[in-house]
């Protein structure tokens, strides 16, 4: 294993249910089926799916015989009966469970964070834990409009409660469809510094389709990479680097300022080696895409990967 294949081995999450995507479940089921057959299937995380649509992908997989690796998508846990939901979602996911009893297999939660005042935080993902219970992960998505007093007040409360249980982490939505839903490079920075001094696991989602930060016409915005976030990630991690070497990071569009050898990734001066890569897939966790096609075209066209991969590289 190289440093590229330790840091994207099974990193990618298939969301082909979402946009822009938005494929119907059968479609979608049938294209990460497809992946699985490639030689780039290494790369391959878990299929994303709500929870309520558990018993629809069920009807879709029936005639499968291969794993079912499911990364699943909580009800919003809003008001009193936030708590009850979770525990529906979770009681569709072991009908699932008992129905595929050797194949299906839950990579982790994401939940949406619902408007909880700071001082009810630690008790919601309290309950969280309560009514998801497993040994996966629990990742918290923070409504993108939330200020920095408010994510600290989360990164606080997270990292209280993996006190009680490390299965809490923190998810950072990187875009969407339209462009107010792409975060600054300085409030990407942010959030990253935010995970390493409360150390938490980190889930990316949404807007990463490309390695190399970009402008997109449509909708308008300059697109994070996922290579720019992965590498701003370690960094921060490893090195201790601030904001501002992180949005220097996260900012760079030159292809050439990226390198990859097979002890190291680089950007620039900066070196992360295998070691440190390989410590880091303890807290980062990879990415959710609606498209497995896209990022490695792009990895080829960078000459990162070749252009006919086969299984051995991904071992």
């Amino acid at each position: 294993m190289n440093a590229l294949t330790a840091l994207l081995s099974e990193s990618l999450d298939y969301a082909g249910l979402f946009p822009p995507a938005a494929l119907p479940m059968a479609e979608a089921w049938r294209e990460f089926r497809r992946q699985l057959t490639m030689g780039e299937r290494w790369l391959l995380g878990g299929f994303v799916c709500p929870a309520a649509r558990l018993e629809e992908l069920a009807v879709c997989v029936e005639a499968d015989d291969g794993p079912l690796p499911l990364v699943l998508l909580a009800a919003r846990p809003d008001g009193p009966d936030g708590g009850a939901r979770l525990a529906e979602d979770q009681a569709r996911w072991r009908a699932f469970e008992g129905r595929f009893p050797d194949r299906a297999q839950l990579r982790g939660w994401e939940i949406r964070l619902p408007d909880v005042a700071a001082e009810g935080l630690e008790s919601l993902l309290a309950v969280g834990a309560e009514q998801l219970p497993g040994e996966c992960p629990l990742f918290w998505e923070p409504d993108p409009a939330w200020d920095e007093e408010r994510l600290e007040g989360l990164g606080q409360a997270l990292a209280a409660q993996r006190l009680v249980s490390r299965r809490h982490g923190y998810k950072l939505r990187c875009g969407g469809t339209r462009a107010e839903d792409f975060p600054s490079v300085p409030r990407v920075a942010w959030v990253l510094g935010l995970v390493r001094r409360h150390e938490l696991p980190l889930k990316l989602t949404a807007g990463l389709h490309h390695p190399l930060r970009h402008y997109r016409p449509e909708p308008g915005v300059w697109m994070h990479g996922f290579l720019n976030v992965y590498l701003a990630a370690l960094a921060a991690r490893s090195h201790g680097l601030e904001s501002r070497d992180l949005e220097a990071i996260l900012g760079e569009t030159r292809a050439d300022a990226f390198r990859q050898r097979p002890d190291r990734l680089s950007w620039r001066e900066l070196t992360v080696d295998i070691v440190e890569i390989r410590e880091s897939r303890a807290w980062l966790a990879g990415l959710g895409s609606c498209s497995v096609d896209e990022p490695v075209a792009d990895l080829q066209a960078l000459g990162w990967l070749p252009r006919s991969s086969t299984e051995s590289e991904g071992t």
